[in-house]
């Protein structure tokens, strides 16, 4: 009985101790956005750190303000050695120009 306490009690620990404060990603406006797709670390656990890929930052990316009807310029910049494709979540474009493989 002491032993499984033991282990119950060490894997909450362990749980407690690997967990991050909820990331909040920064809020972009305006009439013309720039992005820099690019890679980055992260230290998700203590004392080990895991390569990312982010927009304007090390993982994920900003949230776009926008109203509808705006015009607005997005900048897309690649700073990767490979190349790739964005998905604009909520914006209403073109297929040609909203990323997956064409």
């Amino acid at each position: 009985m002491k032993k499984s306490i033991f282990i119950v009690l060490a894997v909450i620990t362990s749980i407690g101790y690997s967990q991050n404060p909820l990331f909040i990603p920064a809020q972009l406006s305006g009439s013309s956005i720039d992005l820099n797709f690019q890679g980055g670390q992260m230290e998700f656990y203590p004392g080990f750190n895991t390569n990312t890929i982010g927009y304007n930052q090390a993982i994920l990316g900003p949230t776009l303000l926008l109203t509808q009807g705006q015009v607005v310029t997005l900048n897309v910049f690649n700073k990767l050695t490979e190349t790739t494709t964005v998905h604009w979540h909520g914006l209403h474009v073109s297929a040609e120009n909203d990323g997956g493989p064409h």
